[in-house]
């Protein structure tokens, strides 16, 4: 989130042209407002305490990182307080001119590498970042945001909104005897027992995250998990606000009412913050849910997330997907793909849904049971070996949320009646991918530092119709005869694809799959007629 306070520049002592690197024991922050500082000083000008907001952020000095318990307020755009009195020194600071040029001496007498810049640049525009909350019942004039704190311990979060409710009891350290399934939970309290064991009381409830009030006075921290201590990982996201912050939810989330629910959407990324997330499911009749979307989707997108950490995401990509619509037009598919990011366990070629005989997997299935639990199975499509049905069961047995089917033919595998007679009767959702997906999946998995690598569905329906097209177009005969002809519908299917302009980000990250296949299919189709004529 950007603001103000966040733009800040760190430069030399020394004003020369030119840029250089250099250490120093002074160095300078720039600040480009009025707001306060964020300081307790002594009479000497000596940092006694860094004071962050009413949310607990820190402010300009503190966010630099260069400054310390015991720095010395030595000057202001180049005016000394040394000489002056403490009133006339904090005169000076408050009258100067914007920007102010704080100049400090470290206490300790350590160097710093400062960056040199000439006095007359503007200050160093930081990136915004990306630390907070967005509460709304719908309406754009009664969202709030929040500044807060993400756990590095716990699992990266979803960007879509949820609904959040109270802990029962508040400081969640017995069962939550409240519905939590799919909710964040609100802890108004971090006394009696130990956070990691309030996230295990939230996980076990069916929460999807725990956000998590500061006491009065301190600054929102990170949660820390002693993973030893818990008999499963904590795969919730772990959230914690200040002590004003969290009242003030509370109180709008009394305020909210009865028929209504209040949403919340967790903001630590550049992609939660895109437009792709600012439109509340509720606020415009036009707008379909994404619950909604996903529910009724029978193509879209699988977006791909590692993780080193709950807080650091390494990398992210996408990849298409086609989900297979029932037999009968009447029947609704009996499971739907699941909203939010979940575990992806790309399965090993010896894992085989099709072996019938125990002894032959039990070994493998000890190894990956805690893995499948709770994840959705990347896996390839065993046409030739067993049935689909079989297949599912196969991964519905080993507690997995979803299965990601890989079709050597896609998108073929999708229109044949067995793939959707299975679409009506498997209790689990499953969606096909192509080869080039998966080898895509397999790229973002070799990642050395991953420690999460998670899945999130996206539905997209026009998709399917263009699959459709592509794959029909495999069989060069579908294509016209005449060279003009193949050009018109080469360039009629580019504009189709083009329409699909709700997911630019998943486009860019897909590096469109099917924009290549048409490309392909056109330049195989040439080839053919011009051999054609030669003969």
């Amino acid at each position: 989130m950007s603001r103000a306070w966040q733009w800040i520049g760190l430069c030399l002592v020394l004003l020369t042209t030119g840029t250089v690197a250099m250490e120093t024991t002074y160095f300078e922050v720039i600040v480009p407002t009025s707001e306060p500082i964020g300081l307790r000083l002594s009479d000497k000008l000596e940092i006694l305490e860094f004071l962050a907001d009413s949310e607990g952020r820190s402010r300009v000095i503190e966010a630099s990182g260069a400054a310390e318990i015991g720095d010395q307020l030595v000057a202001v755009n180049n005016v000394s307080l040394i000489q002056l009195s403490f009133q006339a020194a904090l005169s000076g600071l408050q009258h100067a001119s914007l920007p102010k040029i704080l100049r400090f001496r470290t206490h300790d007498g350590r160097y710093l590498m400062q960056t040199v810049t000439d006095a007359s640049e503007d200050a160093v525009d930081v990136p915004a970042t990306y630390d907070y909350v967005l509460l709304s019942v719908g309406e754009k004039d009664s969202e709030e945001t929040f500044y807060a704190v993400l756990s590095a311990d716990g699992k990266p979060p979803s960007c879509l909104f949820r609904e959040i409710v109270v802990a029962d009891p508040l400081d969640a350290c017995l069962q939550l005897i409240i519905n939590a399934t799919d909710r964040y939970v609100l802890v108004t309290s971090i006394l009696g027992c130990p956070a990691h064991q309030k996230a295990a009381m939230a996980q076990e409830a069916g929460a999807k995250g725990v956000i998590f009030i500061q006491r009065v006075g301190e600054k929102p921290q990170q949660i820390r998990i002693p993973q030893a201590e818990l008999p499963k990982p904590i795969q919730l996201p772990l959230v914690m606000v200040s002590s004003d912050s969290g009242l003030r939810m509370l109180q709008r989330i009394t305020e909210v009412p009865y028929m209504d629910n209040l949403q919340l959407r967790l903001v630590f990324s550049e992609e939660c913050a895109s437009e792709k997330y600012t439109i509340h499911p509720d606020d415009d009749p036009l707008q379909r849910s994404a619950l909604s979307r996903l529910e009724a989707a029978t193509a879209g997108f699988l977006s791909l997330t590692v993780a080193a950490s709950g807080s650091n995401t390494l990398s992210t990509g996408s990849v298409e997907f086609l989900k297979p619509t029932p037999l009968e037009p009447q029947s609704a598919p009996s499971a739907s793909l699941v909203l939010g990011k979940h575990p992806l366990f790309l399965a090993p070629s010896r894992l085989n849904p099709c072996e019938m005989r125990a002894a032959y997997q039990a070994a493998d299935l000890v190894l990956w049971a805690g893995e499948m639990e709770n994840a959705f199975i990347a896996t390839v499509f065993r046409e030739k070996d067993c049935g689909l049905m079989q297949q599912v069961d196969f991964f519905e047995r080993q507690n997995a949320l979803g299965v990601i089917f890989v079709d050597e033919s896609f998108p073929d595998a999708t229109s044949k009646e067995t793939v959707r007679t299975a679409a009506q009767q498997a209790s689990i959702p499953f969606v096909f991918i192509s080869s080039a997906a998966l080898q895509v999946m397999r790229q973002f998995a070799d990642d050395a530092l991953a420690v999460h690598i998670l899945v999130e569905f996206a539905g997209e329906n026009a998709l399917e119709h263009q699959w459709r097209d592509l794959g029909a177009l495999s069989d060069v005969s579908e294509w016209p005869r005449t060279a003009r002809a193949r050009e018109r519908l080469f360039y009629r299917m580019l504009k189709d694809q083009a329409t699909v302009r709700e997911h630019e980000q998943e486009l860019s990250l897909a590096q469109n799959e099917r924009h290549d296949a048409l490309h392909a299919l056109f330049e195989q189709a040439n080839q053919h007629y011009t051999q054609e004529v030669e003969v």
